[in-house]
């Protein structure tokens, strides 16, 4: 029963007053699928996630890792165009993922965005400080990420 209330309130539709500004894609090709890692602990969420997302004209969801551990060595030798992270994970954060990531000599070049139920200013400021491009609320934002992503893979194919 709680879950069915939250996925009920994942997927409600809720405008946004300010619209999160359009980053530029790294240079990957262009004849291929928006490559979408995510990072996300939950089995169902991470499987409603990617079933909503691979239902995007040009978008595959390539990959997805539990926790901070083995979320790091998938992403640093990946080759994602854009990589989801939540906040809290089994074992590790998101935080400290990005943190791992930031400290690297070249970080991969994905956009990174975060999905979380954390949506406090606190986090979303810690969150652009570590270079995150755009950061929605799990229970509030689930058609606006799917809006990005979907805005995401149509610039990759022009």
């Amino acid at each position: 029963m709680i879950l069915a209330g939250f996925i009920h309130q994942l997927f409600a539709v809720r405008a946004v007053a300010e619209e999160a500004p359009v980053v530029s894609l790294p240079a990957f090709s262009s004849d291929t699928p928006l490559r979408v890692f995510l990072v996300e602990d939950s089995r169902e969420v991470r499987e409603i996630i990617a079933d909503v997302l691979s239902s995007v004209d040009g978008v595959e969801v390539v990959g997805y890792a539990e926790d901070e551990n083995s979320a790091f060595p998938q992403i640093v030798e990946g080759h994602y165009d854009v990589i989801i992270f939540d906040l809290e994970l089994r074992e590790g954060n998101g935080i400290s993922l990005l943190r791992r990531l930031c400290k690297m000599d070249h970080p991969p070049a994905a956009i990174r965005i975060i999905f979380s139920n954390n949506s406090s200013p606190a986090y979303r400021e810690a969150s652009g400080q570590l270079g995150v491009n755009y950061f929605f609320d799990k229970l509030t934002q689930f058609e606006e990420l799917k809006n990005c992503i979907a805005v995401l893979s149509s610039q990759k194919t022009r």
